[in-house]
């Protein structure tokens, strides 16, 4: 999306946050509601207006959730009035089984033999539980933070211009604007922008018709009624007052965000001689920090060294061209949103899982996300890959390169991609998992924030990859070794004329494919197609299984049913995305909810890793609706005033401020993930039952995967 796209859908209430506030009520709800928002988060409201009453319930329920967490919780995010609750439904399920409520899983197996999934009612029962529970309020640690300002000059441009509109000086900007304390609400929108409250109203000012297409980090503005600090360098049209030289946010530390939620912050005007001071400390202490992480990275690569880690030694791939835009992403980084960092992570995750168990993985190692134009990459050495995703035409020496099956590269392989056949985002996996440094607990490339990847940035050509481990193809299926003579393995020979082999030599003892039948993939039949995958679920076993050939060499196949196969379409045609009501489903008039399901919408060619900006029938509410923004997930369907829904992805801003009318089944987010501008699209509303029954049939054939490779191996 481009700056306006960006920051829009949550600058809108970052910087009106006036018009998200209704007036005159302090008081919190006398029961807090729990509420679905999806088919893997649940909602917990406790007011409808921002006050430091509300928020002292959503901070004591926070240290309720940190002492007594709902099992399978992957994080949960507080806002103004509400508590995310972000989790697993097989996690939960199947910690349930284990532990904390044997009844309930009991409960839940009777109701799946009848075809009916009940965990979010479950984990909602949970909740309501720990919210009755009789416990004594918890103090909750507060601090005063004094934020030292630069005002004016090239640091405060927007000085005067604030100044005009409140009839006074730009001195007397200054003292209103630091005479006061700001309580921070929470943190959200950008990693570590702070929401401040209490904004002295003399002082408000317009946001700027066209926003900056950059504001450095550190600067702090005004925007309506609100004050803030912009943490990272980011578009924004917010009038620019001044800029501190501390970092708000510091991913080199534990938590990342300078402040937190319950926090106090007070401006304090300092002197250009005193700025440079303070810069040059703040500048001394992020480089120990920096040296900190490296010596901690340092020594973890020390052990992968010792365990046989190639990292540092021996390079898996070096970039010859980039490609549009390529990315190392693994399963992103949890647990950090209530900070304003987003999760991240793949595009289309299951793609991701995919690659990395078809080639021995752990699902969440590191991998390449390529999209749309893909990059040339020559491979230093031996490698096993696994191809998943959109079908971006590769090839290595002028032949189709197989997808969704293991691939053994040989060293020196030049490995290309032509016109994009379907879909948007293509993954490659390499056997070791590609070895990064983590940022925050992940592997991922976070652009905005520059986190992750390679320096937080995309793929530049020379840049050189390493595996995270030593694993190669000969872990995986032995040493190449010669083609006995009079084998039929004709198409074993091409492929490795061409610089690779389909598995190993004896390429008929390898699984055919990941996603299809050996007649959907047969020696020398290039690509495979995952939509010719048989028709009934298979066991493990039965995935592992096969019959032994005239020759006495065992066939192994895994399949999957159609249901779980990938099948990207071509933007000449229109895809079905399966819905979830949404909070506001009901706020929006009878033709806009029946537009929802009835109309085809366009991906706009604005859509990027933020969102999937949508053009089509226009949605409206009945009538206007007050809201104070709150938590947002994948997958949500965002409208802004213009009537254009916005569907956020792995890159989404943490929170946001626009009416959400419907969230993606969890199940459907990789069809998101692989929809390429211009591309149509209609959405279908499901049931919550049926999405979870949906996602559990999702994660057992990726189980169902992962046991058929160890068989394999074994056998």
């Amino acid at each position: 999306m481009q700056e306006e796209s960006q920051a829009k859908p949550s600058e809108e209430r970052p910087n009106g946050m006036q018009a998200d506030c209704p007036p005159g009520r302090d008081k919190p709800l006398d029961n807090p509601t729990v509420e679905a928002f999806g088919d893997t988060a649940l909602r917990v409201v406790f007011g409808t207006s921002i006050s430091p009453l509300v928020q002292r319930q959503v901070r004591n329920f926070m240290a309720r959730l940190e002492r007594k967490p709902l099992p399978g919780m992957i994080e949960a995010v507080p806002a103004f009035a509400s508590v995310t609750v972000f989790y697993d439904p097989l996690r939960t399920l199947e910690s349930w089984r284990q532990n904390a409520l044997p009844e309930a899983a009991d409960r839940l197996v009777k109701e799946d033999r009848s075809g009916v999934y009940s965990i979010q009612t479950l984990a909602a029962e949970w909740i309501e539980s720990l919210l009755s529970e009789n416990s004594e309020s918890m103090e909750v640690e507060s601090r005063r933070v004094e934020i030292p300002v630069l005002y004016g000059g090239e640091y405060g441009p927007d000085l005067e211009f604030v100044a005009d509109q409140a009839g006074v000086t730009p001195e007397e900007v200054v003292r209103i604007h630091a005479e006061r304390d700001y309580p921070v609400y929470m943190i959200g929108f950008a990693p570590g922008f702070p929401y401040l409250g209490g904004m002295d109203e003399r002082i408000a000012a317009p946001r700027l018709d066209t926003p900056r297409l950059s504001v450095p980090a550190g600067t702090v503005g005004i925007a309506g009624g609100q004050t803030g600090i912009y943490p990272v360098s980011t578009p924004g049209g917010w009038r620019l007052i001044g800029r501190t030289p501390v970092a708000l946010f510091r991913p080199e530390q534990m938590p990342p965000s300078l402040l937190r939620a319950g926090d106090t912050v007070r401006f304090r005007p300092v002197t250009a001689e005193e700025y440079v001071r303070l810069e040059k400390v703040e500048q001394t202490a992020q480089r120990s920090r920096a040296a900190g992480r490296e010596e901690e990275a340092a020594s973890s690569v020390a052990e992968v060294a010792l365990r046989g880690g190639e990292k540092g030694g021996h390079p898996a791939l070096t970039v010859q061209k980039p490609g549009l835009l390529t990315t190392i992403q693994d399963l992103g980084r949890c647990g950090y949103q209530q900070y304003g960092v987003t999760p991240g992570g793949a595009m289309d995750e299951y793609a991701l899982r995919a690659a990395n168990l078809m080639i021995g993985n752990d699902v969440g190692e590191a991998a390449l996300e390529i999209t749309l134009t893909g990059p040339t990459l020559r491979f230093e050495r031996e490698t096993l890959i696994a191809l998943t995703g959109a079908d971006l035409a590769p090839s290595i020496g002028g032949e189709a390169l197989p997808m969704w099956r293991p691939v053994r590269v040989r060293a020196g392989a030049v490995l290309e991609f032509r016109t994009a056949v379907n879909g948007c985002r293509a993954y490659l996996a390499l056997a070791g998992g590609l070895g990064v440094p983590e940022a925050l607990g992940s592997r991922s490339t976070d652009l905005r924030a520059g986190l992750g990847g390679l320096e937080g940035r995309a793929l530049r050509a020379a840049d050189v990859l390493h595996t995270r481990t030593s694993a190669g193809a000969s872990d995986a299926f032995g040493p190449l070794r010669p083609i006995a003579p009079g084998a039929d393995f004709a198409a074993a020979v091409v492929h490795a004329a061409h610089g690779y082999l389909v598995g190993r030599s004896d390429w008929a003892d390898l699984p055919a494919s990941g996603f299809a039948a050996p007649a959907a993939a047969a020696p020398g039949s290039g690509r495979s197609d995952p939509a010719a995958a048989s028709s009934r679920p298979r066991s493990p076993e039965a995935a592992a299984s096969g019959a032994a050939d005239s020759a006495g060499r065992l066939q192994r196949e895994w399949s999957v049913s159609p249901a779980a196969a990938p099948k990207h379409s071509s933007s000449s045609s229109w895809m079905t995305i399966r819905v979830i009501r949404g909070t506001h489903f009901d706020r929006f008039d009878k033709q806009s909810q029946q537009a929802l399901f009835n109309n085809v919408f366009r991906v706009d060619p604005q859509s990027d890793r933020m969102g999937c900006r949508l053009s089509g029938a226009a949605l409206s509410l009945s009538q206007p609706l007050e809201m104070i923004s709150e938590a947002v997930a994948a997958g949500t369907v965002q409208v802004p005033p213009g009537g254009n829904p916005i569907v956020l992805a792995a890159d989404r801003q943490t929170t946001g401020g626009y009416p959400r009318i419907a969230q993606v089944a969890a199940v459907d987010l990789r069809i998101l993930g692989q929809l390429r501008p211009g591309q149509q699209l209609r959405f279908m509303e499901i049931t919550l039952e049926e999405a979870e029954r949906l996602y559990m049939e999702r994660e057992r054939e990726l189980e169902a995967l992962r046991i058929a490779w160890n068989l394999w191996r074994r056998g």
